[in-house]
């Protein structure tokens, strides 16, 4: 009988708790909807009217429950000075972000560009470093272009309207990744590697549509870019008739003795050996897509929807926020030309002395007994 009123007793108390507890949501929810409509607080008599008290002296009770939960703050000597610790409809609402900083990647200045590709005798890094600079591409865009997707017909040529498609990237992906990104529609393998040495591997080398939809797109090439693409393409076919059926034919610009792909890590490790022989400023690969970003936004004076139709990027600010750079070359540069622009220009309307007139004034200068006696007379 005991254990019976005792269970009633425990049940009565959490039921309860579980109404104040609801009421004080309510209330706390009431308060938020007023300070966000109104700018302030609402009376006591007006809280109970909203949630249904009818005695000052219960919404009180509340409100000093809350209060020692930490859920609200109150002026004991302004009854209606009273505010939200937390915002009862999003936790994070009142939460202050921390100020996130973006380390600026290392990136070659156009005169330390020009260099490397001036002392590169590799042809698949020169040609995979032109690609990056020339048409703004990434490393997996660069390995996954195909020649159908590349126009340097005679025409386009002599037109200068040589340009290449970009539309998909070569890429290792986990096998059960790519099968979920294909079922959900967000990914489309276009072609899947065979693997030469690895067994069992779980992943697998593939060509895929890009990471962004902005990134399918045209880019026309400059000229020096589409002289090296059609010397690579000579040098393909001749490769082709000299091993016939032995050469794995995969139509890839870039591509191993044989035909096989080439891997990110490869031409990786490719820059780092040629950065370290040469003793030039250690970047990697990706670096010089910025540095591209950074030379056309000069070129261009600031052109920046052209630049992010050759960069692919969705948004603009990405060009001028993360992938423009400044060096002080650019710095040395526009320093002079505000001297030259500026403060060697005369002002409109300000007397110029001619040549002439800054001889004779010399003169006087170093003359002063001529003044005094042109003052005389």
């Amino acid at each position: 009988m005991m254990k019976s009123f005792a269970t009633k007793g425990c049940v009565h108390g959490m039921t309860v708790q579980k109404q104040r507890g609801d009421m004080q949501t309510r209330i706390l929810a009431y308060i938020e909807q007023e300070i966000k409509t109104r700018g302030y607080a609402p009376s006591v008599r007006e809280i109970g009217e909203a949630v249904g008290l009818k005695s000052t002296s219960t919404v009180h009770g509340h409100l000093i429950r809350l209060e020692k939960k930490g859920l609200l703050h109150r002026d004991a000597m302004k009854p209606r000075a009273m505010g939200l610790s937390f915002s009862s409809l999003s936790p994070a609402e009142n939460v202050t972000l921390p100020k996130y900083s973006c380390k600026e990647r290392a990136s070659w200045s156009a005169s330390e560009v020009k260099y490397a590709l001036a002392i590169c005798e590799n042809p698949v890094l020169k040609l995979a470093m032109l690609l990056a600079l020339g048409c703004s591409m990434r490393i997996g865009e660069i390995l996954g272009l195909t020649w159908d997707c590349v126009d340097l017909s005679e025409e386009s040529l002599a037109t200068g309207n040589a340009s290449l498609f970009i539309n998909k990237e070569l890429k290792r992906c986990e096998k059960s990744s790519v099968e979920a990104l294909e079922k959900r529609g967000r990914s489309k393998v276009f072609f899947t590697f065979p693997e030469w040495k690895r067994t069992n591997c779980k992943t697998m080398l593939t060509l895929k549509t890009p990471k962004t939809a902005s990134s399918v797109r045209t880019v026309f090439l400059p000229k020096t870019v589409a002289l090296a693409l059609i010397e690579t393409k000579n040098r393909q076919d001749e490769e082709k008739m000299l091993l016939g059926s032995d050469y794995k034919d995969f139509n890839l610009v870039l591509a191993q003795s044989g035909g096989r792909p080439y891997e990110p890590r490869q031409i990786d490790q490719m820059l780092s050996t040629f950065i370290q022989e040469n003793e030039l400023r250690s970047v990697v690969f990706h670096s010089l897509r910025h540095s591209s970003t950074s030379i056309k936004l000069q070129i261009s004076r600031g052109n920046i929807k052209a630049v992010q139709g050759d960069t692919g990027h969705a948004q603009a600010r990405m060009v001028t926020e993360v992938y423009a750079h400044t060096n002080n070359e650019e710095r040395l540069l526009l320093a002079q030309k505000v001297d030259e622009n500026f403060f060697q220009t005369p002002t409109p309307g300000a007397f110029a002395p001619t040549s002439e007139m800054q001889k004779v004034l010399q003169i006087l200068a170093e003359k002063p007994e001529l003044v005094k006696l042109l003052a005389a007379m």
